[in-house]
């Protein structure tokens, strides 16, 4: 868990705490060499608040591009609106396969 220690964090956080087969590490976002700490746990999930400012503006995508292997699950005070995203690796060398990528990634999600 990426984390400034907001209230919805915390929340979420005691949550994580009972689910016993969560390992749970909380990383405080401003802290020193945060992205050097998320690699070397070698995350599959990082759970954040997209609503705390203090974690910075483009946030997901630095966490996706420091942990690639990671989903990022962005959290906010909206309970309809729980993002989770993950990097997809698309290599096309044609304008075809580039066409191909963009109508596989634009269809809806069921």
């Amino acid at each position: 868990m990426l984390s400034n220690r907001s209230l919805l964090t915390s929340g979420v956080q005691g949550l994580l705490h009972e689910m016993e087969e969560i390992d749970l590490h909380v990383v405080m976002a401003n802290g020193p060499d945060v992205a050097g700490t998320l690699r070397g746990l070698e995350p599959r999930v990082i759970v954040l608040d997209s609503s705390d400012l203090s974690i910075g503006d483009g946030a997901i995508v630095h966490v996706l591009r420091d942990c690639p292997e990671a989903k990022v699950i962005a959290v906010n005070l909206d309970p309809a609106a729980i993002d989770v995203y993950e990097v997809r690796h698309i290599l096309q060398t044609s304008l075809e396969g580039l066409l191909q990528a963009i109508r596989e990634t634009s269809r809806p999600v069921r």
